[in-house]
C-alpha cells in the first residue's frame, strides 16, 4: 500500500496546482505536529545531572587516557555533508575508521521507498555491518569510540548496546530532531529517530535545544552540540565570480524563493539535488562558496515557512568572506 501511495504522490506532483496543494497540506501537518511536540518545552543545554556527568567522565578517562589518539569508528549518513569538514576535523584528534556498506559505499543503507516507519531490512544490514567493522577493528581492544549520525529507523539500538557494554564509548549526533517524524513510534512501540537510540548510547549530541528537554523527560543523556565549520575546507578566493549562490536540495519553498529572486533580476546560481547541477562534491561546494559574493541560506524545515533550523551552510558561508543572507 505504501508503494502505491508513493507512486500516486509522485504522479500527482507533475501538476503545478497539485504540487502547491501538497505543499500547503504538508506544511500545515508539519507545523501542527511540531507545535504539539514542542509547545510547552523550555530549551535546555544539557540533560545531564552531576552523577551522570561524573560517570561519563570516568568512562572516558578509563577508555582513552592512555592513548595518544582515540581509535574511532564514524558512522555517517551523507558523504557530502560529512566530508565538508567534520571527518577532517575528527581525524586530527583520532584515528578514524569510516563506516561503509559491504560494497564499499559510504553511509547507512536506506530504502528508496519508505514503506514503514522502521526499515527492518536495512536496519539489520546496517547493524550487522557495524558490528562486523567493530570486530574487524579489534573489538573493545581496538576501538575506543563509536560515533555517528544514526536513527532507530536504520540502526538497531541493541547493536549499540552490545558495543557499549564492552566499555567502548558510544555517541550519537542528532541533527534532525525538529522533524516530528523522528519522535513517532511504530506498532511495536519502537521510536523512529535518534531518540529511539538514546537509551543505548552514552550521550546524544543534539543541535536542537528544544529537543534536549524531551530527552531529559525520558531520562536520556543529551547535550546541546551546535553545528560548526572548518576553515581548512571553506575559505575565500581572490576572484568572486558569482553574484548570489544557493547550494542545497531543491524542496519546500526554496524553488519559489529562488524563482522570485531571478524574476526580480538577481543572478542566482543554484546547485544541489533537484537543480540542474545535481549533487556536488564537498570540494566543489567549498570552491563555489569561495567564489560567491553572496551566499543565500534557506533553513526552513520541510515545506514549512515558519519552522527553521540551523544548517551547516550557516557556518560554512562565513569562512568564505561572502555576505551571507
Amino acid at each position: 500500500m505504501s508503494k502505491i501511495i508513493y507512486y500516486i504522490k509522485s504522479f500527482l506532483k507533475r501538476s503545478e496546482q497539485l504540487k502547491k496543494l501538497n505543499a500547503i497540506i504538508s506544511s500545515a501537518t508539519l507545523e501542527r505536529e511540531y507545535e504539539r511536540l514542542f509547545k510547552n518545552v523550555t530549551p535546555s543545554l544539557s540533560s545531564l545531572n552531576d552523577e551522570t556527568l561524573d560517570s561519563l567522565k570516568s568512562k572516558v578517562q578509563k577508555k582513552i587516557s592512555n592513548n595518544d589518539k582515540p581509535r574511532i569508528i564514524w558512522v555517517g549518513a551523507n558523504y557530502q555533508q560529512d566530508y565538508s569538514g567534520f571527518i577532517q576535523a575528527l581525524s586530527k584528534v583520532g584515528d578514524v575508521t569510516v563506516f561503509t556498506r559491504s560494497d564499499g559505499i559510504y553511509g547507512l543503507e536506506a530504502p528508496t521507498v519508505r514503506e514503514n516507519l522502521i526499515f527492518d531490512e536495512e536496519r539489520k544490514k546496517n547493524s550487522d555491518r557495524l558490528y562486523s567493522i567493530f570486530l574487524e577493528s579489534g573489538g573493545s581492544n581496538g576501538v575506543d569510540i563509536v560515533i555517528g549520525q544514526m536513527w532507530s529507523t536504520l540502526i538497531d539500538p541493541q547493536v549499540l548496546e552490545k558495543i557499549r557494554s564492552t566499555g567502548v564509548i558510544v555517541l550519537n549526533v542528532a541533527m534532525d530532531d525538529k522533524l516530528p517524524v523522528h519522535w513517532k513510534s511504530d506498532s511495536s512501540d519502537r521510536l523512529a529517530g535518534s531518540i529511539g537510540l538514546a537509551e543505548n548510547v552514552d550521550l546524544t549530541l543534539n543541535t536542537s535545544k528544544q529537543a534536549i528537554t524531551l530527552y531529559a523527560e525520558r531520562g536520556c543523556s543529551c547535550v546541546y552540540w551546535p553545528l560548526a565549520s572548518d576553515g581548512g575546507v571553506f575559505s575565500p578566493v581572490e576572484t568572486k565570480v558569482h553574484d548570489v549562490v544557493f547550494i542545497g536540495s531543491n524542496y519546500g519553498v526554496r524553488s519559489k524563493i529562488i524563482s522570485e529572486l531571478i524574476a526580480a533580476g538577481i543572478d542566482v546560481k543554484t546547485f544541489g539535488p533537484g537543480f540542474p547541477s545535481g549533487l556536488l562534491s564537498p570540494e566543489e561546494s567549498a570552491k563555489i562558496f569561495g567564489e560567491a559574493k553572496i551566499v543565500l541560506g534557506i533553513g526552513f524545515v520541510g515545506y514549512s515557512q515558519r519552522i527553521s533550523t540551523l544548517k551547516l551552510r550557516d557556518f560554512d558561508a562565513l569562512f568564505t568572506g561572502a555576505l551571507y543572507i
